[in-house]
């Protein structure tokens, strides 16, 4: 008997949100389930015509953490209801980050099977080294927040084993795929993008690719490739978020890196990506201590073979010894070793059964399958049908 499968979301359907979705979606319809978009008018305008969808008041503007914790609960609400009344099976909370507290609060239906991805582990690395009490805060809460909602009957799915350990819970591990791009360069379109940017054959270009968040550091980056010799290259490309085209401009400008520097502050069509990374001689990530998952363009770099150097951070730290590649710097370090190892050679990729390996593990169509094959098969996981 087909399985009404609901994917919800309260954000737009771009980038990885959507091809997140697309997958499972595919997988849903090959086993013969039944996937349907529920979720905010935006998620559900991503996908209009192409299935089902349900569509919920979108989560209200607030201000202040209590409004915003009522504004998450009414959205889930919503939510709920509506897939009581069309009958799911299973609903599917694809990014649970935010509002773990506010489904405690809601409470857990028995009517079907949750399901929950979380992809920001902040409970993860030398919580004794922190300085900022609310970082310690937000890593108690978090652990303790999942820890009851794995007990009250959610399925919880994780992207990296050591959150899972540092949970301490019965959650699904699955790792992050790439989702963007074919496993190789493309030598052509490599060729045509660095001609595009006036590069030479032997200049050194670093790429930060998805959006400039202050977390991500791209003006980090900038800083530390001042010290970096003349054939060295940034470019950034990704959606202009906390960081501004024109601040991350005038860095350049003031650092006398105007040439060196090039930014495509947009947001990056599926079909643009592959082109972007088979550009680059070296992913750069080179994120702040709070960031706290794992990357997508680090998976995309990895699985295409290109040398990447990222912050020492713990879930991206964690699949670069498990696949043996990469060169890390501590993102508490100062910009000079920043400047040191991307002056250096370049990082080393995976090879061989590694590669082999982390292909396997990244598999977008492997992961939709197996996220399929396990909805409602925890031992916590609570059905009404079937």
């Amino acid at each position: 008997m087909a399985r009404r499968i609901a994917l919800v979301d309260a954000q737009a359907g771009t980038g990885h949100r959507r091809a997140y979705a697309q997958t499972l979606i595919n997988a849903l319809r090959a086993r013969g389930d039944d996937p349907v978009i529920l979720g905010s008018p935006a998620w559900c305008a991503s996908f209009a015509g192409e299935l089902p969808c349900i569509e919920v008041a979108a989560v209200q503007a607030a201000a202040g953490y209590r409004a915003r914790g009522r504004a998450f609960q009414a959205f889930l609400r919503a939510v709920f209801e509506a897939a009581r009344a069309h009958q799911v099976d299973v609903v599917h909370l694809l990014y649970l980050d935010g509002y773990l507290q506010a489904l405690l609060a809601v409470g857990i239906p028995t009517e079907f099977s949750t399901c929950a991805t979380l992809h920001w582990y902040p409970f993860l690395g030398d919580t004794a080294g922190w300085r900022d009490p609310r970082r310690w805060l937000k890593a108690v809460l978090t652990r303790y927040w999942a820890r009851r909602l794995v007990r009250g009957g959610v399925q919880l799915v994780v992207h990296s084993p050591a959150a899972q350990a540092g949970l301490a819970v019965d959650a699904l591990v699955l790792d992050y795929p790439n989702f963007d791009t074919p496993p190789h360069v493309d030598a052509a379109a490599r060729e045509a993008a660095r001609c595009q940017l006036g590069l030479r054959s032997d200049d050194r270009l670093f790429l930060c690719f998805g959006g400039t968040r202050t977390d991500k550091g791209a003006d980090r980056a900038i800083r530390a490739l001042a010290g970096t010799p003349e054939h060295c290259h940034l470019l950034i490309a990704g959606a202009a978020q906390h960081l501004s085209a024109t601040a991350l401009s005038q860095l350049a400008q003031e650092l006398g890196l105007a040439a060196r520097v090039h930014l495509d502050l947009r947001f990056i069509p599926d079909q643009e990506v592959g082109s972007i990374f088979s550009a680059a001689d070296v992913v750069l990530l080179p994120y702040r201590e709070d960031f706290a998952g794992q990357s997508g363009p680090f998976v995309i770099g990895a699985t295409m073979g290109l040398p990447v150097m990222f912050s020492d951070l713990p879930v991206m730290a964690e699949t670069a010894e498990r696949f043996r590649f990469g060169r890390r710097v501590s993102p508490a370090s100062s910009l000079e070793a920043l400047t040191q190892a991307m002056s250096g050679p370049l990082p080393p990729v995976a090879s061989g059964e590694d590669r082999a390996a982390l292909l396997d593990a990244t598999d977008p169509v492997m992961f939709g399958h197996r996220m399929a094959a396990a909805y409602g098969t925890s031992e916590d996981g609570r059905r009404a049908h079937g």
